[in-house]
Order: C-alpha cells, then sequence, then structure tokens
C-alpha cells in the first residue's frame, strides 16, 4: 500500500512521531510549513486564537499529491483543543483528493477525541486509525510501543 504521511510539527514531537511511523511504513514524509510566524509570546497567542477560532493560515506548496496515494496519515499538535491551523489549511484544500486516511496528534492534557471528531469533520472521512501521542508517552517511552499498534491498524 502507498502511504504518504503528512504533519505539522511547531516543537518537534509531532515530527519526531512522523518520522517514527515512517520507520514502519515504506511511506513518503511531508512536513506542512505555516508562513504566518509561531515563535514568541505574541506567535504562541495567535497559535491559540486561530486553532481555537477555527482560523485557516497560509502553507507552502506540498510536494505531494495526496491522492497518488492509497493512504494519507495526517499528524498535528493539539492547540487550544484543535487541530493546528496548518493541517486544517491542508485538509481543507486536499481532503477531495484523499482516498483512505488516519489521523495522529501529539498533545499535552488536552482530550485527542475532540480533535479526531474535528479532523474527521474537516476531511469528510471516518479515519481507519487514531493515534494520540502525549507529553507522558515521550516520558515514559510509550512512543514506539503506540506507534507499532497504530501501523498494525493501518495494515
Amino acid at each position: 500500500m502507498s502511504v504518504h504521511i503528512v504533519f505539522y510539527s511547531k516543537s518537534g514531537r509531532t515530527k519526531l512521531v512522523a518520522k517514527t511511523i515512517q520507520t514502519f511504513l515504506n511511506a513518503t514524509l511531508e512536513e506542512l510549513i505555516d508562513h504566518k510566524k509561531r515563535s514568541g509570546i505574541w506567535g504562541f497567542l495567535t497559535a491559540i486564537f486561530d486553532a481555537r477560532f477555527k482560523k485557516l493560515t497560509v502553507i507552502s506548496q506540498v510536494q505531494y499529491n495526496p491522492g497518488n496515494f492509497e493512504l494519507v496519515v495526517i499528524g498535528t499538535p493539539i492547540w487550544a483543543g484543535m487541530p493546528a491551523p496548518a493541517v486544517r489549511t491542508y485538509l481543507i484544500q486536499y481532503a477531495s483528493q484523499i482516498d483512505k486516511i488516519a489521523f495522529f496528534c501529539t498533545h499535552g492534557s488536552s482530550s485527542p477525541e475532540n480533535v479526531f471528531k474535528e479532523l474527521e469533520r474537516i476531511a469528510g472521512k471516518v479515519p481507519i486509525a487514531t493515534l494520540a501521542i502525549s507529553s507522558k508517552d515521550f516520558k515514559t517511552n510509550k512512543l514506539l510501543e503506540k506507534v507499532k499498534n497504530f501501523v498494525e491498524a493501518l495494515k
């Protein structure tokens, strides 16, 4: 099965999860680039505002057409209980080209179930699998175990 992993990562944690998933799959990897400044206190506040109020953003042109893959795996951090604006923008632009979809997220203490429901609503598709990685999972080395289970669910 041809698999494409698309993600946005500000802190590097979502990127680490994406790369870990990629090690188990023969998948292409694409990081979404948000053109809005998200660093510093003002960047942090606008990131939270934009996520909470479901704002779109400008992202760089993607390298891969998601319609060329049998499965697209979408990864996002959770900001203010919502997916990152770059992921929202990507899904709005490309969801119609995606056949099968799966989601993963990284979070502190947010509810991943609500984010998965929001991603499903935006994409208009039910995911074949979901994966939530908490801050605690990074600290307790549960990342690898959870990723292995997720990858099995994708097959």
